[in-house]
């Protein structure tokens, strides 16, 4: 298990090939052939029925508007209690813009990515320090006497969200947009496995914040239309 967990692609087992699982002491008594002839009764079967919804809880008050929703206490290690993620009286500011996500303009080396210790590299730190006091110095401009009200600051860059989620040169723009992959050519909120939804930046939706947030709510939507009780606008 420890094998799997690894986080370095490099290091991981089956990291280089299946293979490599295939081979480890844990797997000596499976039959990869009989099992890949679909000869070996499955340890477990679960319920199954032809009803796409049938693991879904019959209740939907999750997808109505006319439940009280109450937040949960949220923290950050950088940040004491608060009922919310911004107090009364604080509002929250996302400044962004559009950086490489190459990891020799960041001082590091794409081992460092796989292992985490980027976050560790002192030419890391620096230039991510730059870019995140040249991002406030803008937003200053823009607005000023910004910065003086400013109580928490904390900055991402592509190794943040590759580290994450995955994505390749740390994009968070989900699957490229190339002819390809346009509008229909992108996932449904309705995956081809029965009961399965999808919602993110890679699906029809599109990319960026709005297109990620649309693609929860019509997820939600759709959930609740097959359920029978489809969300009022």
């Amino acid at each position: 298990m420890g094998g799997l967990l690894d986080k370095s692609p490099l290091t991981r087992l089956g990291g280089g090939s299946a293979p490599e699982v295939q081979a480890h002491s844990w797997f000596a008594e499976l039959a990869w052939e009989a099992m890949e002839r679909k000869e070996l009764a499955p340890p477990f079967v679960p319920a199954q029925s032809d009803d796409p919804l049938f693991h879904f809880p019959e209740s939907t008050e999750c997808f109505t508007n006319e439940v009280d929703f109450q937040a949960e206490k949220r923290s950050s290690p950088h940040l004491p209690e608060t009922p919310w993620h911004a107090p009364e009286g604080v509002t929250a500011i996302e400044v962004m813009t559009l950086v490489h996500g190459g990891p020799s303009c960041w001082g590091i080396t794409q081992d460092e990515i796989a292992s985490g210790t980027y976050s560790k590299n002192p030419a890391y730190l620096e230039r991510k320090q730059a870019l995140e006091d040249d991002m406030l110095a803008r937003l200053e401009r823009q607005f000023p006497g910004t910065s003086e009200h400013i109580e928490f600051c904390e900055s991402a860059s592509p190794m943040s969200h590759f580290r994450y989620t995955r994505a390749a040169d740390g994009t968070g723009y989900g699957l490229a947009a190339i002819p390809s992959q346009f509008f229909a050519n992108r996932p449904d909120e309705r995956s081809p496995i029965k009961g399965l939804y999808l919602c993110g930046a890679s699906t029809r939706s599109g990319h960026g914040i709005i297109g990620a947030l649309q693609s929860g709510w019509l997820a939600a939507r759709t959930i609740a239309k097959d359920l029978g009780k489809p969300i009022q606008r």
